[in-house]
């Protein structure tokens, strides 16, 4: 036997809601960005590339090993147009 239950509008317009704030939150990989290649981006040097991070300007780097050494994607981009602005 299958039971119908009613439900109000509010309850609904919530349900909805909750749906469209679910929908919004999509997974989103950040891929790894090395040295070398954040180098070329922002078209410097490894001396100054390095003197960056030591004094701050760009922050150091994810170690999840002495071989896995990265920047996130989004980390980069934002420092490259920055340095962009600057230049």
């Amino acid at each position: 036997m299958v039971q119908i239950t009613t439900v109000d509008a509010s309850t609904i317009e919530k349900m909805v809601h909750k749906l469209d704030e679910l929908s919004k939150q999509s997974t989103v990989i950040d891929r790894r960005v090395r040295a070398n290649e954040f180098m070329k981006l922002l078209s410097i040097e490894k001396d100054k590339f390095y003197g960056m991070i030591k004094c701050g300007e760009i922050e150091n780097p994810i170690r999840l090993s002495p071989k896995d050494v990265f920047w996130y994607a989004s980390y980069v981009k934002k420092k490259v147009e920055e340095h962009k602005k600057v230049i």
